[in-house]
């Protein structure tokens, strides 16, 4: 279960102020495993924007590379590098 699944469930249940039980009963989960995903996703972390991707902010001390990662793809990237250049360089992996 990806993190859109989970907060879609959880959403859900909040909504419709069900028990854990509940909404496991109804997504086929045992509660156990709703826990897990809960705990897994409960931190802070920024959650993705429609278009799938989370804006970082790297802590830069000696770097001047940042490795993106998509499906299975790989690029380093200059930190200097044009915000439009990274901007195509994006919708190219996700046209793959």
């Amino acid at each position: 279960m990806d993190v859109e699944q989970f907060r879609k469930i959880s959403q859900e249940r909040k909504s419709n102020n069900l028990t854990v039980d509940q909404i496991c009963h109804k997504h086929k989960l045992a509660p156990h495993q709703f826990y897990y995903w809960q705990k897994k996703y409960s931190t802070n972390l920024p959650l993705p924007t429609e278009s799938g991707f989370v804006e970082l902010r790297p802590n830069i001390e000696d770097n001047t590379l940042i490795e993106l990662k998509f499906s299975g793809f790989s690029i380093n990237i200059d930190l200097n590098m044009d915000p439009q250049k990274i901007k195509s360089l994006i919708r190219i992996f996700k046209s793959c």
